[in-house]
Formats: structure tokens, sequence, C-alpha cells
């Protein structure tokens, strides 16, 4: 059995994490951990169950983090170079009010 492995939706493709491969993880790694944002705690939870992931977290099974921003890459041009850098943000429109952590989940 391997230690750990991390899972968070894929930057291309389906966009989704794949429910086989977290089946396939939960037989081979000790720690399956899952970087959640909000389309993919909505698509695994549909996928397996909201009440399969829950049990799967209470258990110990998983350990998951949930993230509201996004992750990419600015690039900037100056002098005829590019630049590169990390940066996250979030998408969203005109906020009425601001969530807690349970409403936004």
């Amino acid at each position: 059995m391997f230690e750990a492995v991390v899972l968070r939706r894929p930057l291309f493709g389906d966009k989704n994490l794949d429910p086989g491969l977290l089946a396939e993880v939960l037989l081979f790694y000790q720690n399956v951990y899952l970087i959640l944002d909000h389309g993919s705690l909505i698509s695994i939870a549909r996928a397996i169950g909201a009440e399969v992931l829950l049990k799967l977290i209470e258990d110990g099974h998983v350990k998951a983090s949930f993230v509201r921003q996004n992750m990419g890459i600015a690039t900037t041009e100056s002098g005829g170079i590019s630049f590169h850098r990390f940066v996250s943000f979030e998408l969203g429109g005109k906020i009425k009010r601001k969530h807690s952590k349970e409403e936004m989940i």
C-alpha cells in the first residue's frame, strides 16, 4: 500500500473529479486528500452521493479541503518578453452578502 495521494479536479478536459479514480486510490493509498472547489464538490457529491462522501470523511478514509479560490497562471508581456506568475482568483458576479463556510458548501 502506498502512503498518500492528493486529488483535485483536472485543469484540462472533463473538469470533474473521477469517482472511479477516487475508488481506485482508496484501495491503494493509506491517506487520500481531496482538494475541492465548488464545482468539484458538487460533481463528486452527485457522482457518489453526498452521504457516501460525508461517511468517507467522517470515517477518516478521506481528508478534504475546500478552496474558494481557483489557481492559474497569469502572463504579462513587457518589452517583447513574456512573464508568467501563479495567481489565485475567484469567479462570481455581484455579491449581495458574504456567505459562511457552511453556506458556501
